[in-house]
């Protein structure tokens, strides 16, 4: 009896240990690498997390299922990567040209390990119609892709350059600019951007502000600080790259809000109040896209730039976190619903988390029309008393107007509104 059940126990261990060593079946990346090599077939790698991501076993099985399909078979050499099969998270950037950072992804790559494409953990997740479009697409491309990436490494200057950007060109701009073999050749070939394919692809977000910030120094060396920076050779730059055509979608937004951090800038240093530019550059980065991050972000800009805009509140929570920091903003604050009738109200700003914010000039309206301010409008406070005795009759409408300015960006000051009557 004792026998048995340690026999049971061993082959129960078994089937655990094999269930979770390998939980897609594939190969790990180094033998897909090498498979693919011998087949000259794109490779598509799945880094998921194993036993431990709460849908693994889901993932894999949709998985499995998907690259065992008549449109994927035999398209692509298939692999896997995760901590597993002996991968860890410090094999990334040895084994995979891509860092990734969440899971599940799907990255794709060339047979010689060039990057072409990775589905995010959103689109892996998701239906199966998304990633087949995408890999169908890689699938196409691929060996036009991989010839021009061959010219890129083997000819000299701004050739080598060229056929590197058009290679990168027959990706999605997402991945286009992850691609570090590629990019680190225009970077290397093209060092002036005389093919405009540094612009279009060697900087993402950051990069981007790193490099209008160098012409506002005056170069990668320069001291230029304040008002002494040089304002009109980064116009100049960005005005440069925004010509060029093929710079579109979010890669074109990315510029404009380049553009208007340099207007931005210089009307901050030199006092200058022509704030046109800045808002025409949010404004075309908006009509581009405004729901992705760019237009998102570029309409948060010119609302508060925008001198004849405002916030309306309508609710008792109020929050720094969604105004540009600098300015000064007027905030509108409908309190009808704490107005059961006439007499003095203390109105106040209760902070709950931490962050500097001022305000200052409170004023109380009635149905729009000006009914009570503080006595010192430049007095920086969060309280105001207001005689509301005089109100009509009905539900009239009572509105709190103040000026805000916001001075921690990211350590927002928020809290909750109230308005009570002093007895």
């Amino acid at each position: 009896m004792k026998t048995s059940l340690f026999a049971l126990l061993v082959l129960l261990a078994g089937f655990a240990v094999a269930d979770t060593t390998n939980s897609c079946r594939l190969p790990d990346v180094p033998t897909a690498r090498e498979q693919a090599k011998q087949s000259k077939k794109p490779i598509i790698i799945l880094r998921h997390g194993s036993d431990w991501l709460h849908d693994d076993a889901a993932i894999c099985r949709k998985w499995q299922k998907l690259i065992s399909s008549p449109v994927l078979a035999d398209k692509a050499v298939y692999g896997q990567f995760d901590d597993v099969t002996g991968q860890t998270g410090d094999d990334r950037k040895k084994i995979l040209p891509v860092e990734c950072f969440n899971m599940p992804e799907v990255v794709i790559m060339t047979p010689d390990g060039t990057l072409m494409a990775v589905l995010p953990t959103k689109m892996v997740r998701g239906k199966e119609s998304a990633m087949v479009k995408v890999m169908e697409k890689m699938f196409r491309v691929c060996p036009e892709f991989c010839k021009l990436a061959e010219k890129a490494r083997s000819t000299d200057g701004i050739e080598g350059a060229k056929a590197a950007g058009q290679a990168l060109e027959l990706l999605y701009d997402r991945d286009a600019v992850r691609c570090r073999a590629l990019i680190d050749i225009i970077n290397k070939k093209d060092p002036e951007d005389k093919t405009g394919y540094r612009a279009q692809f060697c900087w993402e977000h950051m990069g981007m502000y790193k490099e209008i910030n160098n012409r506002l120094k005056g170069g990668p060396e320069g001291k230029l600080e304040g008002k002494d920076r040089d304002f009109d050779a980064a116009v100049k730059y960005v005005s440069k790259v925004l010509k060029n055509k093929r710079i579109k979608g979010e890669r074109r937004q990315q510029w404009l809000c380049g553009l208007a951090y340099i207007y931005r800038q210089r009307n901050n240093s030199t006092g200058n109040n022509d704030w046109e530019p800045c808002l025409k550059a949010l404004k075309e980065a908006v009509d581009i896209n405004p729901d992705n991050e760019y237009g998102i972000g570029a309409a948060k800009y010119y609302r508060n730039l925008d001198r004849s805009a405002y916030y309306v509140i309508k609710n008792d929570f109020y929050d720094s976190g969604d105004q540009v920091v600098g300015y000064d903003k007027e905030w509108r604050i409908d309190v009808s619903h704490h107005i059961k009738d006439p007499g003095i109200y203390t109105f106040t700003l209760e902070k709950r988390k931490t962050g500097r914010m001022d305000t200052k000039d409170f004023r109380v309206y009635v149905n729009g029309k000006l009914a009570d301010k503080s006595d010192d409008p430049a007095k920086v406070t969060n309280t105001a008393d207001f005689d509301l005795s005089s109100l009509p009759s009905g539900k009239p409408k009572v509105e709190v107007r103040l000026l805000s300015r916001c001075y921690d960006g990211w350590y927002a000051c928020s809290g909750v509104i109230k308005m009570e009557k002093k007895k």
